[in-house]
């Protein structure tokens, strides 16, 4: 099944009815698509070092694997979205995204949003895939009205069973397709996201490219 959480910003997606509607007017059907798509904001509460408590989204945690679609963009908070925060944030129910917001601060969102992330990594361990596009790489996330101007060219999709790779890789390749101008737009830390990651034990940087296309 094709999976979300409504989010938690006013729009075509904020409640479960609306983003069913939403997606149905998008061409993402199960007959369209192949499989059921499941918009849900029932919730598993799980204990936080950071945060008061987490609530996962329980249809997402209970699944039998994860494949993660994100979308790598520049974001206010985290410096980019991808993987990470797709996780981190998208595996939240509505009020858990509120309690995200709420109890953090620029100092430890990032590694706020990785812990949330963490839960599902370690979960599935290996049944888990990611996939980052690194296309039409904007400023800023969707959560915001405006998302800026395109920041850096098309460079490709990136695929890995690893997250702290398929994000090491995809900011060192937009920075280098940027000569490092993509950062300069965020705070310090850039990298601050893998940093975590790394600390919560889900990966190591090192990592090889393959090109798929030869």
């Amino acid at each position: 099944f094709v999976f979300d959480t409504p989010v938690l910003y006013f729009g075509f997606r904020d409640t479960v009815e609306k983003y069913q509607e939403t997606s149905r007017k998008n061409g993402f059907t199960e007959e369209t698509v192949g499989c059921p798509i499941i918009i849900s904001n029932e919730e598993i509460e799980v204990k936080s070092r950071y945060l008061s408590k987490l609530k996962l989204a329980k249809k997402l945690y209970e699944a039998d694997g994860l494949i993660v679609l994100s979308h790598f963009k520049g974001h206010d908070l985290s410096n980019f979205g991808g993987a990470i925060k797709n996780l981190g944030m998208g595996g939240l129910t509505k009020e858990g995204k509120t309690i995200m917001h709420r109890e953090t601060k620029p100092a430890n969102f990032s590694r706020a949003l990785t812990e949330a992330a963490s839960f599902f990594v370690k979960k599935f361990d290996k049944k888990i895939l990611y996939i980052n596009v690194l296309l039409d790489i904007t400023k800023h996330c969707d959560c915001v009205g405006d998302l800026g101007e395109i920041v850096a060219p098309n460079i490709g999709i990136l695929i890995s069973d690893n997250i702290v790779v398929v994000e090491k890789a995809s900011l060192d390749l937009v920075q280098k397709a940027t000569n490092n101008a993509f950062g300069s737009m965020f705070k310090p830390k850039l990298d601050e996201q893998i940093i975590s990651a790394i600390d919560f034990g889900l990966g190591k940087e090192e990592y090889e490219l393959k090109n798929l296309n030869k």
